[in-house]
């Protein structure tokens, strides 16, 4: 529910962690101004030369920075040496480091090298060459950005290149293909044998079957492994299949496809599939698909963008848990998947989409059978060069006439209790987007769900995946953010992308199809993954509780075929049902703390609650000891060395800390101290919470210890005032327009007026991690992040100086009941009186203040954000 209301693309405007994370060095507080970060890239100072070093990403970036130098054995943007002279004469002397001295700032910098048209630093940058000219090469010993050896379009520059062929597609015209360096020009057998595209035959060096297929698509529907080489060249080399096998689909026994824990038997004639598809509910699934002129460009490292989609959709139609009914055949009740294709394009004086003709493949229809379906996608393939070469009449994206088609092959699902789905993929603007709506209404009327991804070109988000997914967020269900993504072709290729786990409960699309409450037979392992918590897993008979995994996995009795083989395994008590013919583990029975893992142990919020004992000989997971909530119960409890802390709002039992027996292991512990032949707490040590920790801003929460602990609060750059004192310090930069040491993670913020919403509902209270207290947990975060951050130190009642690269704070918290307050901030007199403010000391009071008053009721932002409105009216506009 929060992540839809952030700005696109939400998937780097939004972080989902742990609290240790939140408190970890890299948190998204801590980073927020820092541009390589998921925040700090939409904020921090765009200008270049006016941020430290590491977070520019490339060489180009770097050079503009005459405070920053290349290193090609780090791989990274650094300080140049220049500036460890804080003397003019020893600044000009350094002619090896070409450093200048400014007097007016009274700095040494170097002098920034010429750039290189190719010489990019990353892979987005390389890859995003509109000229596609330049290409990411990994044969050295670090990834470089270099011209492409053959660039060329057709066939005759093609052959003009030395050291290049052109390569034509399968059963296509010879202008058709791709130009790639020659391939198996080895002349030694050792050397040709290496290279998985070559063989050596006859006393010579040749391509294989799978290195001669030119196109991604063509390369996969030939059950061939595509890649790219180190040379920046297209690869297809033959299938790698340690098992004996390549698919959960190639096996047909019922044991064997158990076996293998990446595979789910379906039942019911469904076969083996791969255990990502296992939970598939009946479904008719209309797959729309872009096949506009801009899905020829390269996407990334995939050379042709359209070529790439058939080539995933092919490999994803080869792992589904299809039905198995062929086109036209009188569904068998509903079981499985079945799928048909729609292609969208167009222009304004023809068509603008299409299925497969008749006789072609499933003829445009639902089909469950793959053979047909795979007919399906080698006939777009095919088609897909034709259509652009209509003379003067570039291929467009029109959605309006696939959706009339989506909507006619939705009519003849049957009402049997099967899903209808309809999922749009694309990669730019339609052109007739503000007449679809009426489609929309159409195809909901059959009930179909529908999904939408966007394919951008690089992993980074740019002006064109923003105006598709603009048209594109309209078209899809709600909630948004589980019907839609926006995502590279990497991301849409990958095992866990949005394809081949979209029957996955525990992803977005999956989320909205999966049924998870649903009854599931006793013998069958796949439910087990869709089961998330301790208590839920045990009782079911073909499941238990791996705490290596921290997940519910299925039960080894499952995996026996037979009732001599399941009820020969009394280790593991199985049982034999003759009903399901298959074998389950015995009934079992939930018992808290019954973990061998600290992660699964603290997962478990109880009651009762659970501790990790982080005894480094033996670690174990037990109901936590020192809970009685009066006194004399607890200083009673000697066994667990129980005390009790007075904390002025009823006290707290905790257990004693500082139990050492020796001076030397006392002193080590940062929260004890060693006197008068005792280790007892330290000022810091002697807080037993969290929330205590946190109000003395001399002591520090460190999540880091097993368990945590309160510690004195740690080195601070922002009480360095010598700009050479700071320089030593990695941690810290100077900034010179303002004389002012900070943190080198803050070194690129920008002039900033910052909002920071947060959780104040009930379910904070749990333990997350190390943290006791959620709530408690994220203010002392906070606390620490605003120590840090390079505040203007304008007080919340003055106006803003404007003043560079400084940062003023607002704190809002939301929670509340359905017809009650559902926000709040500090009110006015305190701190910063829940306004924008530049100084410390207010700040932390407002913090202050939202911890003592934790809302602790139920989710709701709608209020906040009217807060958050309130509070940025008054940021002036000044840039």
């Amino acid at each position: 529910t929060l992540k839809p209301l952030t700005t696109a693309p939400q998937d780097e405007h939004f972080i989902n962690i742990d609290m240790d994370h939140m408190a970890a060095e890299d948190n998204p507080l801590l980073t927020i101004c820092d541009p390589t970060a998921p925040f700090g890239k939409f904020i921090a100072a765009p200008v270049l030369g006016h941020r430290p070093c590491h977070f520019y990403e490339d060489r180009l970036g770097c050079a503009a920075d005459r405070a920053c130098e290349w290193s090609d054995v780090a791989l990274l943007c650094v300080p140049t040496v220049c500036l460890e002279h804080c003397e003019e004469g020893s600044c000009t002397a350094d002619t090896g480091n070409a450093c200048v001295w400014d007097a007016a700032e009274g700095r040494c910098y170097t002098t920034p090298p010429p750039s290189d048209p190719c010489g990019h630093g990353s892979r987005d940058g390389c890859l995003a060459e509109e000229s596609a000219a330049c290409c990411w090469s990994t044969a050295g010993d670090a990834p470089t950005c270099v011209a492409k050896a053959c660039a060329a379009e057709n066939q005759t520059d093609c052959e003009g290149i030395a050291g290049c062929t052109w390569f034509p597609e399968d059963g296509a015209s010879p202008d058709v293909g791709v130009c790639a360096p020659a391939k198996c020009q080895h002349g030694a057998e050792a050397a040709c044998t290496d290279d998985a595209e070559c063989m050596w035959t006859g006393g010579a060096c040749a391509v294989t079957e799978c290195g001669q297929h030119a196109s991604e698509f063509q390369c996969i529907a030939n059950e061939c492994d595509w890649g790219t080489a180190d040379d920046c060249s297209p690869r297809c080399t033959p299938p790698r299949c340690p098992k004996g096998y390549c698919d959960c689909t190639d096996l047909t026994d019922k044991c064997a496809c158990r076996d293998d824990p990446g595979c789910f038997w379906l039942g019911d004639g469904g076969g083996c599939v791969d255990v990502s598809a296992g939970a598939c509910p009946s479904m008719d699934l209309v797959v729309m698909f872009d096949a506009s002129k801009s899905m020829s460009r390269q996407f990334g490292d995939h050379p042709h963008g359209f070529d790439s989609l058939m080539g995933i959709m092919t490999e994803w139609m080869g792992r589904a848990a299809l039905s198995g009914e062929a086109a036209g055949a009188p569904p068998a009740g509903p079981r499985g998947v079945r799928v048909a294709f729609v292609e969208f394009h167009g222009c304004y004086i023809g068509a603008k989409a299409e299925t497969v003709p008749a006789g072609v493949g499933t003829g445009g229809r639902f089909s469950g059978a793959k053979d047909e379906l795979m007919a399906d996608l080698q006939y777009f393939h095919d088609l897909f060069p034709s259509q652009q070469l209509i003379p003067l009449v570039p291929m467009r994206t029109y959605l309006q006439e696939g959706l009339e088609l989506s909507e006619g092959l939705l009519a003849t699902s049957p009402s049997d209790g099967r899903q209808r789905v309809v999922l749009i993929i694309g990669d730019g603007q339609f052109i007739d987007e503000r007449s679809v709506q009426a489609e929309m209404t159409a195809v909901r009327g059959y009930g179909a769900k529908v999904f939408g991804i966007v394919l951008r070109r690089s992993t980074v988000q740019d002006k064109a995946s923003e105006a598709a997914e603009a048209a594109f967020l309209p078209l899809v269900d709600v909630p948004k953010a589980s019907h839609f993504m926006n995502l590279d072709m990497d991301e849409l290729a990958a095992p866990d992308g949005p394809l081949f786990s979209f029957c996955d409960p525990a992803t977005p699309f999956g989320s909205q199809l999966v049924d998870t409450t649903a009854a599931q037979p006793a013998t069958n392992p796949g439910p087990c993954a869709n089961i998330d918590t301790v208590a839920a897993c045990r009782p079911v008979s073909a499941c238990t509780w791996s705490d290596i995994s921290a997940s519910c996995v299925p039960h080894p009795c499952v995996s026996h075929c037979g009732a001599a083989n399941c009820t020969a395994d009394t280790a593991n008590g199985c049982l034999w049902d003759a009903a399901s013919d298959g074998c389950t583990g015995p009934p079992d029975v939930f018992r808290p703390c019954d973990h061998t893992t600290e992660a699964a142990c603290l997962l478990e919020n109880g009651p009762p609650a659970c501790e990790w004992t982080c005894d480094s000989a033996s670690p174990t997971c037990r109901v936590k000891p020192c809970t009685a909530t009066e006194a004399g119960a607890c200083t009673a409890d000697t066994a667990n060395n129980c005390g009790w802390y007075d904390d002025g709002a009823g006290g707290i039992c905790y257990v004693k800390p500082c139990n050492y027996a020796t001076p030397s292991d006392c002193e080590v512990d940062k929260s004890c101290e060693y006197s008068g032949g005792q280790c007892t707490p330290s000022h810091c040590g002697a807080y037993p919470t969290e929330q205590l920790c946190s109000r003395d801003a001399r002591c520090h929460y460190d999540s880091t210890r097993c368990p945590g602990a309160c510690v004195p609060t740690p080195f601070s750059c922002n009480n360095i005032t010598d700009p050479c004192a700071c320089n030593e310090h990695q941690e810290c930069y100077w900034l010179a327009d303002s004389d002012t040491c900070v943190e080198a993670a803050f070194g690129a913020c920008p002039t900033l007026d910052l909002v920071v919403l947060f959780d104040g509902s009930g379910s904070m209270s749990k333990q997350f991690g190390r943290h006791p207290h959620g709530f408690y947990g994220l203010m002392e975060s906070m606390k620490q992040w605003v120590g840090g951050l390079p505040l203007s130190g304008e007080p919340a009642d003055t106006t803003s100086s404007g003043a560079t690269g400084r940062v003023r704070v607002a704190f809002v918290q939301y929670s509340g009941t359905y017809d009650g307050v559902q926000a709040q901030k500090a009110p006015v007199g305190l701190g910063a009186g829940g306004r924008l403010s530049g100084n410390k000391d207010e700040l932390l009071a407002d913090l202050d203040w939202h911890e003592q008053n934790y809302m602790a009721k139920q989710t709701y932002v709608k209020q906040g954000l009217e807060m958050t409105t309130d509070i940025l009216t008054l940021s002036p506009q000044d840039g």
